[in-house]
């Protein structure tokens, strides 16, 4: 499972435009995979850590939360912000293939929201299982 959640979001992460100055990831989905997903993404960024997490007190059981840092080995002189919003299989599902914008915490502790369609979606139903 690791792997496969590890893939996914290295996956987003190279469809994310490397072209520019900075990598913005927007990270929807399933509730039940937002432990897992904060390991990974704490893991991909350089030294293992990101360098700001909005809020400050964000964990494996938060469900709304924004990271920041650098992964120089997949982005080189670039910062990577990850945007993470586990609002639900189906409701990530619908908005990745919508592309509905959701609200998303700012990097900036204190900054305003943002609002963005998902790059990456995670599920634990299968989407013909959905309306």
């Amino acid at each position: 499972m690791k792997k496969i959640l590890t893939m996914a979001i290295l996956g987003g992460l190279f469809a994310a435009n490397t072209l520019q100055a900075d990598v913005n990831i927007y990270i929807a989905g399933s509730t039940a995979f937002r432990g897992n997903a904060f390991r990974a993404i704490q893991n991909a960024f350089d030294g293992h850590n990101w360098t700001t997490v909005v809020p400050a007190n964000a964990s494996t059981s938060t469900g709304v939360y924004t990271a920041q840092g650098t992964m120089s080995s997949l982005f080189p002189s670039q910062t990577v912000t990850i945007y993470c919003s586990f609002n639900g299989s189906v409701q990530g599902l619908e908005d990745l293939k919508n592309n509905t914008s959701i609200t998303f915490t700012n990097a900036v502790a204190g900054g305003a929201a943002v609002s963005a369609a998902p790059t990456i979606t995670f599920s634990d139903v299968d989407a013909t299982s959905t309306l």
